[in-house]
């Protein structure tokens, strides 16, 4: 079996759009204008090569990746500490405190954020917004082949 990508992609992204309040978020590759003067994420799926474990009829594929999102927070807001907050919340979402990390089921496969996700300093973007990142490293299993 391959990895579905598109799956993984996917179950990152309806995750992230869980985080309440909800930012308007970017798809990449899909006609986007944020409004004005209101926040918005964008989910970049970045991954790496894959991999076969083992062998034979347990054998299956693995993917170390990264998920990185973006956090656009409108500067004629002036308050940086909200665009902090939510980095904080995104870090949280993927990697409760409570557990190792999060596993989503994408696809025949799964995700697990087995790292706690890094979050950038402060960007100061163009002159509409200031911008955060945090990139959440996953690694994603699809199912073992069938006997």
């Amino acid at each position: 079996m391959t990895i579905d990508a598109g799956a993984m992609e996917s179950a990152l992204l309806v995750h992230l759009k869980t985080l309440t309040p909800a930012w308007s978020t970017k798809k990449i590759g899909v006609p986007f204008v944020p409004a004005p003067n209101q926040p918005w994420q964008r989910g970049t799926f970045m991954p790496g090569k894959p991999d076969t474990v083992g062998f034979g009829n347990g054998a299956y594929s693995r993917l170390y990746g990264v998920y990185q999102v973006d956090l656009f927070y409108p500067k004629q807001a002036g308050e940086t500490l909200t665009l902090f907050n939510r980095a904080k919340a995104v870090r949280d979402l993927f990697f409760p405190t409570h557990r190792r990390g999060l596993q989503l089921t994408a696809g025949d496969g799964a995700i697990e954020i087995e790292q706690l996700p890094a979050i950038s300093q402060l960007i100061e973007g163009d002159v509409t917004f200031n911008q955060i990142f945090i990139e959440i490293p996953f690694r994603a299993d699809d199912a073992p082949s069938a006997a």
